[in-house]
């Protein structure tokens, strides 16, 4: 049902794909979206805030099909539109410049196609991405799929995806990302290293406010975020398996630390419990949508094979990894870019026994991973600084003027 929908869907499209290549291009109009269009987030959201804030001459328009999102920026006095109303087709059609972090589904996908498309991704990839996800649909194997992939890109070209511009962070997530978008690319595209943008919220000052919606403990010595990254295939999984409670409850009022818990938001229903002791908070959307605001004032990381590690790289604070089921990931979820043991600057933990051991160590001031987190840093990160959007906003105003 879902393909005949998007078959049907896709033919009352081609009338308005053809009226949008007639519409001139303004180049001080820039078209912005996350997620599908769900979240107000992740790298654009910060491109979007500095070109707003910074950049008068450019209209810049968020569109989304989440009413809350578009309620909650109109409050702020942003603009946003809903994608796929008659205002936000018009305005896709009219941008010179688009921007997402997912694929062209964030935004009006058929009005914005002959918008310069910058792809700005969300985040390093650890896990094998597009191209190079075996499990990926792109990779299907089998002549007929491939024949009538090939059919319907040619009647549908706005369901096909074409970036001018890949934005990287440095030289080793360029070569990821050169081969995970092999075939993605325009004639022209090419992947540019200007850095992330999410690492110009990570690199600010503490903002006190984002801890007010689930500060209970006053005052907390020790902020420590378990970050794990979301599960498709073992959807089934308990993250929290073999977690003795009295022992992290008794660890936590040991250093006077709190456990955040934001978990990833496909797994955000099923996960959370009311059963955790008084110093744990489960960080929900409404509290905190974007985890990047919240980097900052983390003292200790725990994640899996989130890619959130990487922007943690930015502050040079621990890590420990939570691999409770690396092969069985690997296996039925995601292939990793690199060996695991070797991708990692901290201690991996087989189980929430060694987790809480090796928390003890840490808040002790016992951490030997330093030199292996800068080592990791400058191979992901040209650049260190605040600058990101301001260099991603000058290189595109700069290719709107040559073409």
């Amino acid at each position: 049902m879902s393909n005949l929908k998007n078959l049907f869907e896709n033919i009352l499209c081609i009338p308005l794909f053809i009226f949008s290549k007639f519409i001139s291009k303004d180049p001080k109009l820039w078209i912005f979206g996350a997620w599908f269009g769900h979240r107000f987030s992740d790298n654009p959201r910060y491109v979007f805030e500095y070109v707003n804030n910074q950049e008068a001459d450019i209209r810049a328009v968020w569109l989304s099909r989440d009413k809350r999102v578009i309620k909650y920026l109109t409050s702020l006095g942003y603009e946003a539109y809903n994608l796929r109303s008659l205002k936000g087709f018009w305005l896709s059609c009219r941008a010179s410049a688009v921007f997402v972090s997912s694929g062209q589904w964030d935004v009006n996908l058929v009005g914005s196609f002959f918008a310069h498309k910058v792809q700005l991704w969300h985040g390093v990839p650890l896990k094998k991405i597009k191209a190079d996800d075996k499990n990926s649909r792109f990779n299907r194997s089998g002549f007929f799929f491939h024949l009538f992939r090939f059919a319907w890109m040619k009647v549908f070209p706005f369901d096909s995806e074409k970036w001018d511009v890949l934005i990287t962070s440095g030289p080793e997530m360029t070569s990821r990302m050169d081969s995970a978008f092999k075939g993605f690319m325009s004639e022209k595209g090419k992947c540019i290293e200007l850095g992330n943008p999410r690492a110009d919220k990570i690199l600010a000052p503490p903002d006190p406010a984002v801890l007010k919606p689930f500060k209970k403990i006053s005052p907390v010595e020790n902020i420590i975020c378990y970050a794990p990254t979301f599960r498709g295939n073992s959807s089934t999984l308990n993250l929290f398996e073999g977690l003795n409670l009295r022992l992290l409850d008794d660890l936590l009022k040991k250093w006077n630390a709190q456990l955040l818990i934001k978990l990833h938001f496909y797994d955000r229903e099923r996960m959370i419990s009311d059963n955790f002791p008084e110093r744990v908070h489960f960080v929900t959307d409404n509290e905190l949508e974007d985890i990047n605001p919240l980097l900052p004032h983390v003292d200790i990381l725990i994640t899996d094979y989130s890619s959130v590690f990487f922007d943690y790289l930015l502050l040079d604070r621990p890590i420990l990894f939570s691999a409770f089921d690396l092969h069985s990931y690997i296996s039925n979820e995601r292939e990793l870019y690199e060996n695991y043991e070797e991708a990692t600057p901290g201690k991996i933990c087989l189980s929430w026994d060694n987790v809480i051991d090796e928390l003890e160590l840490i808040l002790q001031g016992k951490d030997e991973f330093h030199h292996q987190r800068i080592y990791h840093q400058k191979r992901f990160f040209k650049y260190i600084d605040q600058d990101n959007s301001l260099r991603i906003t000058n290189y595109i105003k700069e290719q709107l003027t040559l073409n």
